[in-house]
């Protein structure tokens, strides 16, 4: 019987329902360590992630992701709904996983996966991004290509203990309380796709990215391309703000995280409820009026921070 060979895959998940999946700091932590855990259970390869208020997207070498994908959905979710007080999936079921072959493809998926942060808004670079891989590339010891304010290094906070087989395994946390990135993350592989240090600085900092479209149709006359549309599934309508940003048409945002905390920290302790999940249609009225007035944001964005699908009934 011939075994399944092994292939690169992208995987994007989603919330299920309009909620953010990070609503803080703690929630990137905890997510960023399910990753990591997860790869270390099944023992994949993960070349790259990146993880987003309502989303994330992986890169892995496998030869089926299913249990990964199963594994993590799990561990993440149960995390969320224990905080919030929350119930059910958190993660869409039919989660978006593509093979990607072709080592233009693949180099492409990477940089697109790194520049993430970039295509919405929260960083002006992808090496400014704490949520990421970006770490991980082209290091020597303590010293890298990478801007202050990212590190993967230890600095004695804490171990994470795993039971593997018979024994125990130890993991030393960083400053963040995050499993370090040299544990989990493939960095050799991922680097051997760009070859060089140089090459990618250049691909995470390029200007545009139509530029990748055309090398990818010369080198693959018939066959699929990834293009930022493909890359960003469930964001379609969102595409020309992506681009723009990518060209360097940035403007500081209004984050997720911003409007959950002040959600979470501030309005829901005056109203003396827990969890965004606990406010009834009498208390919400007041809670968006209020996030209307402290960030003047879209509707669409105080819908997804307190996981509604549509907007109430609100005086404004």
């Amino acid at each position: 019987m011939k075994e399944a060979s092994e292939k690169m895959y992208h995987l994007v998940l989603s919330s299920g329902t309009p909620d953010v999946i990070c609503r803080d700091d703690h929630d990137y932590t905890a997510l960023e360590n399910s990753i990591a855990l997860t790869v270390l259970k099944t023992c994949i390869t993960l070349l790259a992630y990146a993880v987003m208020s309502t989303h994330c997207h992986i890169a892995l070498v496998c030869t089926c992701p299913d249990d990964f994908i199963k594994i993590l959905k799990i561990t993440y979710t149960k995390h969320f709904n224990s905080k919030y007080r929350r119930r059910g999936i958190l993660f869409e079921s039919d989660t978006y996983c593509r093979p990607v072959t072709g080592y233009l493809r693949q180099r492409v998926l990477l940089s697109y996966i790194l520049r993430n942060p970039i295509h919405h808004g929260v960083a002006e670079t992808a090496f400014r991004y704490p949520h990421s891989s970006i770490a991980s590339y082209f290091r020597d010891g303590d010293n890298g290509i990478l801007l202050p304010g990212i590190s993967n290094s230890c600095s004695g906070h804490g171990r994470l203990k795993i039971k593997k087989g018979t024994g125990y395994v130890y993991y030393d946390l960083d400053e963040n309380g995050r499993i370090p990135l040299r544990y989990f993350v493939n960095a050799g592989r991922t680097e051997y796709l760009y070859r060089t240090e140089r090459s990618f600085i250049h691909q995470l900092n390029r200007w545009n990215t139509e530029d990748w479209e055309r090398e990818q149709i010369k080198k693959y006359p018939q066959g699929e391309i990834i293009t930022l549309t493909g890359a960003e599934p469930g964001f379609e309508s969102e595409i020309e703000d992506m681009r723009a940003y990518e060209r360097g048409a940035w403007r500081l945002r209004i984050t997720d995280m911003e409007v959950c905390g002040y959600i979470d920290r501030v309005l829901l302790p005056e109203i003396g409820i827990p969890s965004y999940t606990m406010l009834d249609s009498g208390q919400l009225p007041s809670v968006i009026n209020a996030v209307q007035r402290k960030f003047h944001v879209r509707d669409e964005q105080i819908l997804r921070c307190l996981g509604l699908h549509a907007m109430p009934n609100v005086i404004r």
